[in-house]
């Protein structure tokens, strides 16, 4: 992730040095502010390359193509040209994964389950299933947590309630032995 940001900032002309004095950092400390977001990539791959091995998914050529045409032109570079650079660096197959890995999203937007927050009893929001409409043959099944779903299904989350809310504020937490502390 250091090396693409680093990347990054130089094709677009800039100093990832000069950068890195401005914002007061070093590149150990920007490596280790990233880790938790790089923790967070690394187990979205594996999720994405696991359900793609399952739907037992591919890349054909022709896609592959596209996408290297699409990627050439964006860089303004001749596709063959671009493509022969990939193959000699090795990372046509990074781009081959990241296909993958985008036909696998699809797979699971397109198969998802919008879920709704529900009260537990003790007042914790916790994640329900929507109710599911009759689907076709669907191998894959997702949820997707009604924040990040549509505003539809935003729209039925309840409000907060204050009462609650200031209820939580002012109780103290109880020590395992039960005296407070």
């Amino acid at each position: 992730m250091a090396e693409d940001f680093k990347r990054s900032i130089e094709s677009q002309g800039g100093d990832f040095q000069a950068y890195l004095d401005a914002s007061g950092m070093t590149v150990a400390q920007m490596v280790e502010d990233m880790k938790p977001q790089a923790a967070a990539n690394v187990k979205a791959s594996l999720v994405l390359d696991a359900v793609a091995k399952a739907e037992g998914l591919a890349v054909s050529d022709a896609e592959l193509d596209v996408s290297l045409q699409e990627m050439a032109a964006v860089g303004r570079v001749d596709p063959k040209v671009f493509e022969s650079r990939l193959r000699q660096s090795g990372r046509i197959e990074g781009v081959k994964r990241q296909l993958l890995r985008g036909k696998a999203a699809d797979l699971i937007v397109a198969h998802a389950v919008a879920t709704k927050p529900v009260e537990k009893s003790v007042g914790e929001p916790t994640e329900v299933a929507a109710p599911k409409a009759p689907r076709k043959k669907a191998s894959t099944k997702a949820t997707v947590a009604a924040g990040e779903a549509t505003e539809d299904v935003a729209a039925e989350k309840p409000a907060p309630k204050p009462a609650r809310a200031a209820a939580k504020k002012t109780t103290k937490p109880e020590t395992p032995t039960g005296e407070e502390t």
